[in-house]
């Protein structure tokens, strides 16, 4: 058997997707969110786990970018994938990520995530 029946296949969009984290966890989200755009525009739609975590690493980057309209639609997009998929640790990852988002509370896109939030508990 070969290894990638069990791991996958590695491809430059999963790479962009690594680079694009690591620029988060370096504090470079204005590397980051080119990363992750590139690697959510050469992702297989198949692959929905993968795109569910990118988008919400593309989440990450916009809102410490404070695009935070731009910000709450990547999120929203990656905890509706969260949820058909029924992947607890992503939706947990969006509650996490909303905290981020108290210094707009009042912004309707901020809004209209935690409602999709509530929604899911």
């Amino acid at each position: 058997m070969e290894l990638s029946q069990f791991t996958g296949t590695f491809n430059q969009a999963k790479l962009e997707a690594y680079h694009g984290v690591c620029y988060l966890q370096l504090g470079r989200p204005a590397d980051a969110v080119p990363a992750l755009t590139r690697a959510l525009d050469g992702l297989d739609p198949a692959l929905r786990k993968h795109r569910c975590t990118a988008l919400a690493d593309l989440a990450t980057g916009l809102i410490q970018l404070q695009e935070v309209e731009e910000g709450c639609e990547r999120a929203s997009q990656s905890l509706t994938l969260a949820t058909e998929l029924r992947h607890a640790v992503s939706i947990d990852r969006i509650r996490k990520l909303r905290r981020q988002l108290r210094p707009w509370h009042r912004s309707p896109a901020v809004r209209q995530l935690t409602e999709q939030l509530a929604a899911v508990a």
